[in-house]
């Protein structure tokens, strides 16, 4: 048995910009957009690193309070791909304020956010959670239980016009760089 100990920096980047308060009609396409641009196979992982190979890791999230929201993508990366990382981010930012999503992209986007949120809501906890806020931000309860209709009706016009106002390529950065502890690895037994 061998053992081999490995030393990985990373490095973690965020790009933010003020988002959509709770109660505004710009949060659907900001939840259909974020649906696109995350997870495995969204357009970030498949652009930054699939096809540019610069990050680990990206996500969009997007949280609305009460004033205003945020907006923000987080990427991990080498820390020598840093500046290259933080421009695809930002190229990532401008194509969809410019050409929005495709027909594809959408409709994946909207069957990925109406089962993320139909999933959430059979968590009572959660589906008391959104009528609550649906209640304090004045909208009307009923939109909680027709969330596929509200994502269904989310245009591409509406994807471009909510990316433009707050995915700004300007957005402010952080970057923050982290050392992880050597990892141990098993190397596989040998075949006789």
């Amino acid at each position: 048995e061998k053992t081999e100990q490995r030393r990985s920096d990373l490095s973690t980047i965020a790009i933010g910009a003020t988002g959509p308060r709770a109660g505004s009609a710009d949060l659907t396409a900001v939840q259909l957009i974020e649906s696109v641009m995350s997870g495995e196979g969204g357009r970030l992982s498949s652009e930054l690193r699939d096809k540019q190979g610069v990050t680990f890791t990206a996500v969009l999230n997007s949280e609305a309070m009460f004033v205003a929201g945020f907006v923000s993508a987080y990427a991990t990366t080498s820390p020598e791909f840093e500046q290259r990382a933080q421009a695809a981010l930002r190229g990532e930012f401008e194509k969809l304020a410019r050409s929005g999503l495709t027909t594809d992209e959408l409709t994946s986007g909207r069957a990925m956010a109406t089962t993320a949120l139909v999933a959430e809501l059979q968590s009572q906890p959660q589906h008391a959670l959104r009528y609550a806020r649906a209640v304090f931000y004045r909208q009307p309860p009923a939109d909680v239980d027709n969330i596929s209709e509200q994502i269904s009706k989310v245009t591409p016009e509406d994807i471009k016009r909510v990316a433009a106002a707050f995915l700004k390529p300007s957005a402010g950065v952080i970057k923050g760089s982290s050392h992880q502890p050597p990892t141990t690895q098993q190397a596989p037994p040998k075949q006789n």
